[in-house]
This record gives C-alpha cells, structure tokens and sequence, in this order.
C-alpha cells in the first residue's frame, strides 16, 4: 500500500493511534495546517496533514494529544478536551499564536534552532538556487517556497527533531548581499587564470531584450589554458544605444577590469556598421554562422518576392505559410492538444529547419488527433515538399552545428566547410525536386555575397595538419599567396612577442625557444613535413603543442591562430541564456543580474 493509499485511509479509521505511531516513528510524514475558524475554541488546535493529505484528527498546542475531529459531525469532542476547559486567562497565557500557515506546521515539542553554521551554509545554497534557476529574489518570501522547504526538512529529519523553514531560508538583502560578495571573489579568480594568458578572442556582440525593453552588450573570451580551450563570459551589461563611441566605452572599460589592454587580442562579432566601426583599428572576424543565417533569411526573402511573378515558387511560400498557421494554431491550443511546436519568430539561428523539423516530428500524433480545425490546416501542407524542404535546410544547420563547437577548433574549418556547401548546392540529381534546386541556386547565390573567406581563414587551414596540402581547395598560386602572407604575418607576431619571451621565463613556450637560428624557417620545415595518420586525425592544437620544441614560433602563432572562434556562439549563448533571465530578473538592477550571470556561467554550481 502506497503512501496516498495509507493516508486515505487514515481519514476514514476511527483509531488514533495509527497518527500516534506515525507522529513518532516517521515524522517527517506529519506536517499541520491551521484550522479556519472564528470560534476561539480552535485556537488551540491544529488540524493533522499526513504526506500533505487531511485526516480526521487535530493535535492539541499545549499537549500534543491526537483528538478525532469531523466539522460535519460537530466540535464536543474537541470541547471535552481537558485543555479547552482551562480557565481562558491561563490558557491564553500558555498558547502559541498562530500567525500563519507555515509557523502552524512546524511549532511542536519536538521543533530544533538551526545553528549559525547551518544558516551560513543554506545562505551558500540559496546563492547557488538563485543564480542558477534564474528566480527573483522574491521567491525567498512566498510562502509555497518555504511550504517546499518545510516540506524537504520534515523529509529529512531524524526522531529527535526537525528545523523551522523560516529559521533557515534568508532574506533577500542577504543573499543580494552574498551575491555581491562571491562575484568579487570570483572575479579575482579569473582575472588571476586570465593573467598569464598572452593572446586571446573577444567574442562581442549586442542584443534587444524584449522583456526588459533594453539593449545589452556581451563580451566573452577564448583562450587556451593548459592545452584547452576556455571561454568565459566578461560582462553582460545594459547600455542606452549601440553607437560606436559608447561600444568603445563599454570595450575600454572592460578590457581594463579584466587587465587585458596589453594582451594580444582577436575580436569575433558581427559586420553591423556600429561594430565595423568600434573595431576598425583591430583586427577581426566575422561570424561565419551569421553569415549563414543571412544567406538563408535572404534566399526566402527573394522567393517571397518573386512568387507575385513566377507561379513555380508558389508552392514554397504557400507551405512556409501553412505551416506557420499550422504552428500557430497548435501553440494557442497547447494545453488542450498538449503538443508544442517551435515557433521561427522565437528563435535566432535556424528558425525555419527547427519549425519544420517539429512539425516532422509531431506529424503522426497530430494526423490522429480528434480536431477538425488541425486537421483542416495539415491537409494544405504538402508533405513530400515539407520532407525535401527539411532536408535542405538540416544540411545548413548541420553545417552550423560544425562551425559553432565551443570547444574545439573551428577557424580552420571555414574554408572547407566553403566548398562543402559549394559542391552540395551544385549538386543536381534527377530524383531531386524541381523547387528544391530553385532554392539551391537562390542559396548559392547569397552565398558567395555573405559568406566571406579571409586570410586567416586560408592560414588557419593550412595550419591543421588534415589540410595542409589543401587537397584542391586552393590553386597552387593561392597557395604559395597563403605560405608568403604567413611568413609575413609570423614575423609582425615576433616583433609583438619578442619582449614578452625575453622578459618572462616562465612563459608556456619559453622552455622550448631554441636559441640556434635556422636557415630553413619553420614555415618552410613545416611546408616540407608529411603528418602522420595519427597527426592528421588528431586536434590540431595538440599536434602545435607535441611540436613545440621543433617549432616554437611557428607553434605559438598557430595556437594563437587555431584559438579563434569561428563564430560567436559564445555570445549567442549567453543571450540565450538571459532571454529566460531577464523575463525572471525583470525586478533585479541590471547590474545584479549581470552578477548572477557571471557566477552561473562561469562558476556553475
């Protein structure tokens, strides 16, 4: 017999020594609630809950005596209680009052104070709930949350005795207070791993917030940390407008905290004109999965443009248009169908692949639904061009899903992953769909206008062992382009370096600097090496590292290199992230919740 089971059945049994047996052998079971009434009579008693169920009984304040009471069936046996019958002014004098709920359930005999040090470590703990969970503060007053904890106690208490809620759970300027307090302690920690660090990226990007109605600047870094990639987030702050000059500000100010102004810097963002601007004296990057994005935006904008005057993309945008209605429908009705699909108007990157792929994936369950008008709205869908729409557009995402891995090299796969997409949208079967190769060449088209190769990238490709030959990725002009802008590179990156080497011994490299001169430059010792199987299946930042010692320069510039992030999923991320925060947040200062978003992303609890 389940606990459910025994407690009805309590509330049915005439004997009280069942709530007895249980009151002292499992009394983390019990727990009391006040009893509604204006006659004074009850207020010295409290009606008896067994796992969060009524009974038929009520406990005395004064002595704890288990009394059977039914309103239905009167008060006198709550009235012959020895205890009712005492004089009111001693009674009085000798009562609890009960003030509400939660002090009711827990003031008994039996009822222990927390110590100093269990309010020290539940302080701790809170911290962790809230900045993790992404809750107001507010939570810590609401009485269903202490009901909780109150609950979680009794569980877990021992014969002897069980805790107050109240007695434990803090209030809020304590724990804004701690808050405060283990963001400075953190922020020393990572300014103090991010020390010793001599090139890094800034991955930087700005977001609206439809919640809070305010713009909001992230900045996270990249680096590499005993032969690992690590990101961090930096700040998450609220600004007034995205101009240049305060961007800068912002940047500046930032870069300070954190002691970065001296470090070698590569900067990740988008190509919007207020972010070309802030960073024109640096040098950065793009990022590839935008790029991506505006490809796909831009092909459905220009087959929504054409559809007025060639009828073979009517079928395209009529599906994208049912399908969206389809959506549409099945979300206002989540509750009653208990179906959720993805909405392309709530998401940043692949928003019509994942509307398309939920709509796949709950096809058969919505097909056997009893509703006339769901079933009105999937009979206009095609489903064989949905399928083929789904995927071409899980190909893109795929290559999205490669390009945006956090912690691995990905700069080195962008210009692979350029041809990759070239071969697949030239691509042209006989079984292919008609409307499918039309999206296709409108693809490729945008395609070559968004997503641009740099350099970098070319070098970043040559530097991974995999690549090195570039297997028809580059002419042999472009080739010897890329080894000539290498050398080149390599040596501005000495001239930056030259002081840090001479200076600090014990630097990563520093142990590995030959001090013979080569004739041969490493450049050239590596356009010359043939990797091995194992070398060219492994990460690229580990063989830099296995070949220190042969290439010191050569090694750090293209750990440097290989460090960048292709894209600013980093940031992405962390938009992510406080999309829910700033809806839960939305009664904390900004700068609190900059707070709590820094402790959970970079010290997760």
């Amino acid at each position: 017999m389940d606990l459910a089971q025994q407690s009805r059945k309590l509330k049915r049994s005439d004997d009280k020594n069942d709530i007895k047996n249980i009151k002292n052998e499992e009394p983390y079971r019990v727990s009391y609630s006040k009893i509604m009434s204006s006659d004074k009579t009850y207020q010295n008693f409290r009606r008896v809950l067994v796992d969060e169920l009524n009974t038929e009984y009520v406990e005395c304040i004064k002595c704890g005596s288990i009394v059977r009471y039914v309103p239905r069936e009167g008060n006198s046996s709550v009235r012959r209680h020895g205890c009712v019958n005492t004089p009111n002014s001693k009674r009085e004098s000798t009562v609890t009052p009960i003030s509400n709920t939660i002090t009711t359930m827990v003031e008994s005999s039996y009822v222990k104070k927390p110590t100093k040090q269990n309010k020290s470590l539940c302080i701790e703990k809170f911290v962790d709930f809230l900045t993790s969970s992404n809750n107001e503060f507010d939570i810590l007053r609401d009485d269903s949350f202490i009901r909780l904890v109150q609950y979680l106690l009794n569980l877990g208490a021992s014969i002897n005795g069980t805790i107050n809620a109240k007695e434990l759970v803090p209030d809020v300027k304590t724990i804004s207070n701690k808050i405060d307090e283990r963001y400075e302690e953190r922020l020393i920690i990572l300014k103090s791993i991010l020390k010793p660090i001599k090139t890094a990226s800034i991955v930087f990007d700005h977001w609206n917030s439809r919640y809070f109605n305010k713009k909001f600047i992230g900045i996270s870094i990249r680096y590499l940390y005993d032969g690992e990639m690590q990101s961090n987030l930096l700040w998450f702050k609220v600004i007034s407008d995205v101009k240049s000059t305060s961007i800068i500000g912002i940047f500046e100010k930032c870069l300070k905290r954190f002691e970065l102004q001296n470090k070698d810097l590569n900067v990740v963002t988008n190509n919007t004109k207020n972010i070309i601007c802030t960073f024109k004296k640096v040098e950065w990057f793009n990022c590839s999965a935008d790029q991506l994005q505006k490809v796909i935006n831009d092909m459905f904008v220009l087959i929504q443009n054409e559809f007025n005057t060639q009828s073979k993309y009517e079928d395209i945008v009529n599906l994208i248009s049912n399908v969206r209605s389809l959506v549409t429908y099945v979300n206002g009705k989540k509750k009653k169908l208990q179906i959720d699909l993805k909405d392309e108007n709530e998401l940043r990157f692949d928003s019509k692949f994942f509307m398309i792929d939920s709509v796949l994936k709950k096809w058969k369950q919505m097909n056997e639904m009893d509703d006339y008008k769901l079933k009105d709205l999937i009979s206009k869908i095609d489903y064989g061009l949905l399928k083929s729409i789904h995927e071409f557009l899980e190909f893109t995402y795929n290559i999205r899903l490669m390009i945006c891995e956090k912690d691995k090299c990905t700069i080195n796969l962008i210009l692979p992953t350029y041809q990759r997409i070239v071969d697949y949208m030239r691509d042209e079967s006989d079984e292919e769909d008609i409307r499918i190769r039309v999206m296709k060449c409108y693809y490729l088209k945008f395609f070559k206008d968004h997503f641009k190769i740099t350099e970098i990238h070319k070098i970043a490709t040559f530097l991974t062992p995999m690549f090195k030959d570039f297997h028809e990725l580059l002419n042999e002009d472009d080739k010897l382009s890329v080894h000539a802008d290498l050398e080149k590179r390599l040596s501005n990156f000495e001239q930056l370096e030259e002081e840090i080497f001479e200076s600090e011994k014990d630097d990563f490299f520093a142990s590995f600097i030959s001090t013979k001169v080569s004739k041969i430059s490493e450049v050239e010792q590596y356009i010359n090496y043939t990797p091995t199987i194992d070398e060219t299946s492994c990460s690229p930042i580990k063989f830099w590292i296995n070949h220190q010692s042969s290439w010191p320069k050569l090694s750090k510039y293209a750990l440097s290199i290989l460090s960048i992030p292709a894209t600013s999923i980093l940031i992405e991320d962390i938009f992510l992230h406080c999309n829910s925060s700033t809806t839960n947040f939305s009664n904390i200062r900004p700068q609190k919740a900059n707070k709590c978003t820094f402790l959970k992303l970079n010290f997760p609890s």
